[in-house]
């Protein structure tokens, strides 16, 4: 198979003390270190976290906001820096499964009116389900249903809007559509986004070998 190239944005404020798990998972990935731009988009960090990449992970992109830009402008800022054909965004208190990024690009590579897919996201020691499906109400409230629950879910289906904390997206699509809104400075804005995708003739779908590990609210 040809893999594309990826670009995966994790973006960190004051978030030291997480990165070394991140990016040491992120660098023993399975996918071609040549198809694979990994980067830091660091949001005005005021505790030595650029200082810590540079010394520990000297091969990451660093990006570098002179502000607390939020979480929907700062990602935006790193796929407008990333190269690659698909971009990700990665919550910096999380690890990942050395097949995570493999999984979660294929159902876009099956099916080209797939472009935006969502990890399935545990508990940090795998217990508990943090993310595998989403909802929202007739007020436009937005949930993770099963939040919490034993993780029984091996069956990919279509979500409403994938997690913002460990997604895939074919970028040219999310710049199309202007990236997330920078209105939602944090929360919702992955919910807005995946609105937007099936509004815009896209498919938004769950992979449940897409394997992430997350410290629960840790950022």
């Amino acid at each position: 198979m040809e893999w594309p190239t990826i670009s995966v944005v994790v973006l960190n404020f004051n978030g030291k003390q997480h990165l070394e798990d991140c990016f040491t998972s992120l660098l023993a990935l399975d996918y071609p270190a040549d198809k694979c731009e990994v980067m830091l988009v660091d949001n005005a960090s005021s505790d030595n976290s650029v200082a810590l990449m540079r010394d520990r992970f000297p091969a990451v992109k660093i990006v570098q906001n002179s502000d607390n830009l939020g979480f929907a402008a700062g990602n935006n800022r790193g796929a407008q820096a990333a190269r690659g054909d698909y971009v990700v965004f990665l919550n910096n208190d999380t690890r990942v499964d050395p097949q995570w990024l493999r999984e979660l690009v294929r159902p876009c590579l099956a099916d080209t009116e797939v472009v935006c897919t969502a990890s399935k996201m545990l508990a940090w020691d795998g217990s508990k389900v943090d993310f595998v499906s989403s909802a929202m109400n007739f007020h436009g409230f937005a949930f993770q249903p099963d939040y919490a629950t034993r993780d029984v879910y091996d069956q990919a289906h279509s979500l409403l809007f994938a997690c913002g904390g460990a997604m895939l997206i074919r970028r040219a699509v999310f710049l199309e559509l202007g990236g997330f809104d920078e209105d939602y400075f944090i929360y919702f804005e992955d919910v807005d986004l995946g609105w937007r995708l099936w509004l815009s003739g896209y498919q938004v779908l769950f992979v449940p070998t897409a394997i992430v590990y997350h410290r629960l609210h840790a950022t």
